[in-house]
């Protein structure tokens, strides 16, 4: 479960989504990117750290400078285990197992007062 969090949270920043959009298309450097975004240099070294973090970005050396390529075929398998993950009962789940078995024993109207049922208005 970590991981899915790590992933979403790593693609939840509005920077970290443009970032690797741009490297999607093509490989840039540091500069190229921070001309782009208007950022500073360590600002933009920092997404981009967080970015590899997860396997989303590549970098390649080429004497002093370094470029940086997205992987998208990263982005959609840990996407995929995410849509995994969501489909899967949460009694199978070792983080989530305890709160299944209180949810199922969970009586609505001892908590919420009078209960409408669904569907009626």
């Amino acid at each position: 479960m970590e991981e899915h969090i790590r992933l979403l949270k790593t693609l939840a920043d509005p920077t970290r989504l443009k970032i690797f959009k741009l490297v999607l298309n093509r490989e840039l450097c540091v500069c190229e990117l921070q001309s782009l975004l208007a950022i500073s240099q360590p600002a933009v070294s920092q997404h981009l750290a967080k970015l590899k973090a997860v396997g989303l970005v590549r970098e390649r050396r080429a004497g002093m400078w370094t470029y940086y390529r997205g992987d998208l075929s990263r982005a959609v398998s840990g996407l995929a285990t995410i849509i995994d993950f969501l489909h899967q009962d949460p009694k199978d789940i070792p983080e989530m197992a305890d709160l299944a078995v209180q949810c199922d024993n969970l009586v609505r109207s001892n908590l919420c007062g009078t209960v409408i049922e669904e569907g009626v208005e």
